[in-house]
């Protein structure tokens, strides 16, 4: 392994926590009351998706842009004060920085949160770059950031690992021949078939060498 690519929510940082409510506390700051059962629709998708789903479900005004900066807005304060790293990370990510491993991070959400999130916890150094669905316009049912994130580390295919905790996400980058590691997250209801396609299900990276 020459080059990582990590994706942000439930791989680097422990905040899927947080988007399980987000929404809801959201729409009731808008005055709108949560449709039943938007929690698991909205989950995985992106936050352009979210957005659009959003403002198709309740006749909201404003366009899927404005809708995916409002929601933004009201995630920073979190990602800067209560989002914290997932076990093992910070040590993992030193491990790689000694061993000159060259790491992105590819995230279906927002840069502004991202980077909050990642100078928060003191790490925002230890990453050469970042893509992000919301830029490239795109999500991750289709390899486009990390084919990005790969162009970005300037690397062979072959060379490099995506760790991702979502099972849909890690089966379009194992698709697109890319090596994956899994990361164990609470949120991910498909655990056997995330285990399944990849190469190692790690809970706390201390498995996972720099060499791999």
């Amino acid at each position: 392994m020459r080059g990582a690519i990590f994706d942000l929510d439930g791989t680097l940082v422990d905040s899927m926590g947080l988007w399980e409510t987000a929404v809801d506390r959201w729409l009731t700051e808008r005055g709108e009351a949560p449709l039943p059962g938007l929690r698991q629709t909205i989950l995985r998708m992106s936050l352009a998706e979210a957005a659009a789903y959003l403002r198709d479900a309740y006749a909201l005004r404003e366009t899927a842009d404005e809708l995916v900066a409002d929601m933004i807005r009201f995630m920073q304060r979190d990602y800067a004060t209560r989002v914290e790293l997932k076990p093992g990370v910070r040590a993992f990510l030193t491990r790689l920085r000694a061993a000159g491993v060259a790491c992105c991070v590819a995230t279906a959400g927002s840069r502004t949160l991202a980077e909050a999130a990642l100078r928060a916890n003191g790490v925002a150094d230890c990453f050469v770059g970042m893509v992000t669905c919301l830029e490239l316009g795109s999500n991750k049912h289709e390899p486009d950031v990390y084919e990005a994130a790969l162009r970005l580390l300037d690397l062979p295919k072959s060379d490099v690992v995506v760790f991702e905790d979502a099972y849909h996400a890690a089966k379009t980058a194992k698709t697109a021949g890319f090596r994956v590691v899994g990361v164990y997250d609470t949120s991910e209801p498909e655990q056997e078939k995330l285990r399944g396609i990849a190469e190692r299900l790690t809970t706390d990276y201390t498995d996972i060498p720099t060499d791999f």
